[in-house]
Order: C-alpha cells, then sequence, then structure tokens
C-alpha cells in the first residue's frame, strides 16, 4: 500500500469506516475514484491500482465496507444492499465529494452499478470488475446464508482462506503467506463471519439487476477468462440488459482480476477514466 498516512478511521454513527484517502484537503482539481471491494475483500485489495495511482497523483479513495477489513463488525446494522449503499454515500458527504468516478468489483462491482443508476450526476463513470450483478450468482435463499455466519468463525482459518483466494486468482504464485495473513486477520475479530453473509443479501437483491436499463452514464465491465465466479454468460446478461454498456476480458485471469492482472487492469482504469 502506498504511504499508510493515506488510510485511517473514522467514525459514524454506525461505526468506525476504515477509508484510505489519497487527498484528504481535496487539494486536486481532478475529480477523485472511489473503490469498493468485493465479498470478502477490503481496500488491500486494490494496493496494486491504489499504489499506481498514487505516483501520478490521481486522488483516490478507497473503503473497507462496514463489516470487513478494519472497519467495525457491527451487527445491529443491516448489510444489505440499502445499508451499504447509504454508509458509502456517509463517507462521500463526510469528505464533501459530491462527484466521483467509481470502480468496483464482486460485490462491490454491484455496489457501484447501483449507485450509478440511483445517483447518475455523483457517479459519473463506472468501472466494474465481475459485478455480482445477478441475483443468481448466489444461489441459496438469505436465511441459509445467515446460519453459516453463526457457524463460520469457528472454521476459519489459514488453509480456508488460502482455498478461497485459490478460488479468485489463477495465479496461485501470488498467493503469498503475507496475503493470506492479511485476508485472515479481519475474520478473526467477533462478528466478522456474520457480516460476510449478512452482506450476501446484497447480492441477492434483484433490485440491482431491474436499475440496469436506466443507467446512461459511461460504464466498462471487465472479466477475467479464468473467472469461475462469474461466468461469460452472467456478464452478457449485464450488457444485454444495458446494451450501452461496453465490456472487455482478460483471457486468462480469474475473479480478483485486480490482483490477479494488476497491470491489466491498471492501464484500463486508466484509458476508461482518460488519465494522463
Amino acid at each position: 500500500m502506498p504511504d499508510r498516512e493515506y488510510a485511517q478511521g473514522e467514525q459514524f454513527s454506525w461505526g468506525t469506516a476504515w477509508v484510505y484517502d489519497s487527498d484528504r484537503n481535496r487539494q486536486s482539481p481532478l475529480i477523485p475514484i472511489l473503490f469498493i471491494h468485493g465479498l470478502g475483500g477490503s481496500i488491500y485489495s486494490w494496493r496494486f491500482q491504489l499504489t499506481a495511482l498514487a505516483k501520478i497523483s490521481q486522488p483516490t479513495v478507497a473503503i473497507d465496507l462496514l463489516g470487513f477489513g478494519q472497519s467495525s463488525k457491527n451487527l445491529k446494522q443491516s448489510y444489505g444492499l440499502d445499508g451499504h449503499a447509504r454508509r458509502i454515500l456517509d463517507i462521500l458527504d463526510a469528505k464533501g465529494i459530491q462527484q466521483c468516478h467509481i470502480v468496483g468489483c464482486s460485490l462491490g462491482g454491484a455496489l457501484a452499478l447501483w449507485l450509478t443508476a440511483q445517483y447518475p450526476k455523483r457517479f459519473t463513470k463506472t468501472l466494474a470488475i465481475s459485478p455480482a450483478a445477478v441475483a443468481t450468482v448466489a444461489p441459496f435463499p438469505v436465511a441459509a446464508y445467515g446460519a453459516l455466519g453463526a457457524v463460520g468463525h469457528k472454521v476459519v482459518s489459514h488453509s480456508i482462506v488460502r482455498l478461497f483466494l485459490q478460488g479468485g486468482l489463477v495465479h496461485h504464485n501470488k498467493i503469498t503467506d503475507e496475503v493470506v495473513e492479511t485476508y485472515l486477520r479481519p475474520f478473526l475479530e467477533p462478528g466478522a463471519m456474520a457480516c460476510f453473509f449478512k452482506s450476501i443479501s446484497t447480492i441477492k437483491d434483484i433490485r440491482i439487476f431491474t436499475s440496469l436499463p436506466s443507467i446512461q452514464n459511461p460504464v466498462l465491465i471487465l472479466r477475467g477468462g479464468g473467472d469461475r465466479v462469474i461466468n461469460r454468460g452472467i456478464v452478457q446478461k449485464i450488457t444485454e440488459a444495458n446494451t450501452q454498456f461496453s465490456s472487455l476480458e482478460h483471457p486468462i485471469a480469474g475473479h480478483h482480476l485486480m490482483e490477479d492482472e494488476p497491470e491489466w487492469v491498471i492501464s484500463k482504469i486508466q484509458a476508461f477514466f482518460d488519465i494522463k
């Protein structure tokens, strides 16, 4: 991660949000880019992109969603679509950011598309990596995931996290002990696994998909050809729902495209957002 001073805990009525902000004083004239991680991820998932963009002075904001990373694991809060979206808006409001671009992966990609549909003047361009915007991505009823949340903390371990990452990356050599430890650490906190499974209700929310035709802002969908979570058919459904969307596929990368092929993703971000 570039300059850890950019990341800190920020207090809200609903808990502490861990936020990375490369331009806390809002000095840059450039439109900032907001990064939203996927299910089980955190700001750390974007480490390569944030480092690269910091080197060229592109302002960026990345957040640990409530229940993930270093943010609070508050089980009294809602982890559905409206709850996650409202808290993202709270963070931007607190920073005085009234307009930004947005990048999201998986769960974060679904949230990015929903926010764009609801607030088109605020989120001007959207890049979604393997967005979980079709409810069938999570095949079981929400109640089933809630039950898993109650026992998940008993089985989470280095080996389970490594298997999780192997399912998301094609290049398994990139899954170092440090990467596994960084992904595991938040899940050892009380309530973390419950928050993880509660957040699946966001993916199950059909409103994300039904909102897609209303989006008129520029949208680019990225996917890895080796993605075993969001298959090509799901992306096809998304792009058929709104034929104005553009899409690109990396030939071999997995679901964690930004970690599997970071340079490729960085190049697409720079091109799409016209970053010099």
